[in-house]
């Protein structure tokens, strides 16, 4: 069948097949660069923001930590008010976590609130108690272990969270980069099956092509040394 083709349809079909390779390529090129920008998307729009929230959350948390310290040092119950805004602020901070669509119905929002609101509650009654009895410093003692207990958990819960988006983070940038890279990597190897390809083609059209050539100037050699008689 190849044989059967004109030298003009011969010397096309290289560029032919190296066209089609190129357009496999940006294809495919295309499709890495749309995910690679939804990457970045990610990135800018949920992670570093979360990232933000997250640092803002431990900051208030420790805020409201002082706010009741100075309140209990100042025997101001009044002060109180100011661990109630940092309460809040962290609470709209949750819910503004919602938003995101890597944290839509997380388990994990709700058991910070609840955590920080445990928390808050225990701290508020401890500190509340506090100042009442600073004359003879006699505290409830399950209260005290249910206090620490929260304070704890309630810690870890926003410090894990942090660390947890951090890792997802720098998982995703490295992610990201490695398929940056994977590009290249694909496009040295198209190219390079792209110019082996059109060799190879290049080199046996030209082969098939010459012996037709060779044939037909054979052909024609003998038709001038016989001197057939055309007229």
């Amino acid at each position: 069948m190849f044989s059967r083709l004109s030298i003009f349809h011969k010397i096309i079909i290289p560029p032919t097949i190296a066209l089609l390779l190129f357009i496999v390529y940006m294809i495919y090129v295309y499709a890495q660069y749309t995910k690679s920008r939804e990457d970045f998307d990610i990135i800018r729009k949920e992670h570093f923001p979360i990232l933000q929230i997250a640092d803002k959350n431990l900051l208030l948390l420790e805020t409201m930590k002082k706010s009741f310290q100075d309140a209990i040092t100042a025997n101001e119950a009044s002060w109180f008010s100011l661990a109630q805004e940092n309460k809040t602020s962290i609470e709209q901070n949750l819910i503004s976590l919602q938003k995101f669509h890597s944290l839509q119905n997380s388990k994990e929002i709700q058991e910070m609130a609840d955590d920080l609101n445990d928390f808050y509650f225990l701290s508020l009654k401890i500190s509340k108690q506090m100042i009442q009895e600073d004359t003879d410093n006699s505290y409830d003692d399950t209260l005290v272990v249910a206090f620490e207990q929260a304070r704890v958990e309630c810690d870890k819960e926003f410090s894990d969270f942090k660390s947890y988006q951090i890792n997802l983070f720098n998982q995703t940038i490295d992610t990201t980069n490695e398929k940056r890279k994977s590009i290249v990597y694909t496009a040295f190897v198209l190219g390079l099956i792209t110019f082996v390809t059109v060799i190879i083609l290049t080199s046996i059209i030209s082969l098939r092509t010459r012996d037709s050539l060779r044939a037909l100037l054979q052909s024609v050699h003998n038709m001038v040394d016989e001197n057939p008689d055309f007229s």
